[in-house]
């Protein structure tokens, strides 16, 4: 495969324990791609982390799997994931208060 245009790549996000399920993962997501001026963003996720579920959510906020790959013969085989950003993510609007 090739595409034309420009990508992000994503790296982690980690959420302590205490804030899992509290709406805020996907919301940090959302916030660093929002002013994201690229065409799509691509990740590698470990397809064993949570027993899966890592890879389910990214597929849930509407990553592909693109194919494998292992950086390096010591690391684990990553699932190579995409999201095509276009149209970009609509301007949040203001909110008051603070994060949950």
């Amino acid at each position: 495969m090739s595409w034309t245009g420009t990508s992000d790549a994503q790296d982690e996000i980690v959420v302590r324990r205490t804030w899992r399920g509290t709406g805020l993962t996907p919301r940090i997501h959302e916030e660093l791609l929002r002013e994201r001026t690229e065409q799509r963003v691509t990740l590698l996720v470990n397809p064993k982390a949570g027993h899966g579920k890592v890879q389910a959510l990214y597929q849930r906020w509407g990553y592909e799997k693109l194919g494998e790959q292992q950086p390096f013969p010591a690391s684990p085989v990553f699932a190579a994931m995409m999201c095509d950003l276009t149209p970009p993510l609509p301007p949040r609007p203001p909110q008051e208060g603070r994060l949950p």
